[in-house]
Parts: structure tokens; C-alpha cells; sequence
């Protein structure tokens, strides 16, 4: 059995590199929820590749990912695809002055 720390992300689909967002217990709603849409990610080695909700899951890590490495992939992933939120995730504020038909 292994000591290893489990993550929630994604494996790179080149490297198989993990890049990871959360540990578990799995604690940020949306990134990689069902409701997400695809957006890309880059891996450390520069490998860049859209994902799904389907391609996050938990992976062991026998070396720690850090708090802050996991911070800047979250920002990373919002940064590339803020279209990507849910609309529920959004700022309200954003709403203001949009019009249903």
C-alpha cells in the first residue's frame, strides 16, 4: 500500500505528467465537474491539450505537489479559459445590462 498523496487533475496526454488542482478530499467545485466545459491545459514540459470533465480524476503522487503549484494551475486553467466557468460561478456584476429575448 502506498503513502502516496492522491491529487484531483489531469495526466498529460503526451508526458503522462500530472497536473494536479486539488487534493482529496476533493475541495473546489467546477474544475472538471460535469458542468465545465473543455479547455486547454499546459503541462510543465509545454505540452498543451484540451480536456474534458471525463479526463480529471484523482492520481497518486509519491513526490508532494505544492499548494501554490496546484494555485497556479487553477489560475493557469482560468486564465486560458474563462469561458469556461459555469455560468452559476460567474460575478453577477457581469450580468448587469444583459437582456433575455
Amino acid at each position: 500500500m502506498s503513502n502516496a498523496t492522491k491529487y484531483w487533475g489531469v495526466l498529460c496526454q503526451t508526458c503522462s505528467g500530472p497536473i494536479a488542482f486539488d487534493t482529496r478530499p476533493y475541495n473546489r467545485s467546477g474544475l472538471g465537474s460535469a458542468n465545465t466545459k473543455p479547455g486547454a491545459i499546459r503541462c510543465g514540459l509545454d505540452h498543451n491539450h484540451i480536456y474534458f470533465p471525463r479526463d480529471f480524476r484523482f492520481f497518486p503522487s509519491d513526490g508532494p505537489i505544492t499548494d501554490a503549484t496546484m494555485q497556479e494551475n487553477r489560475a493557469a486553467y482560468e486564465g486560458v479559459n474563462a469561458s469556461s466557468k459555469p455560468a452559476s460561478d460567474l460575478d453577477p456584476a457581469l450580468w448587469s445590462g444583459v437582456r433575455s429575448a
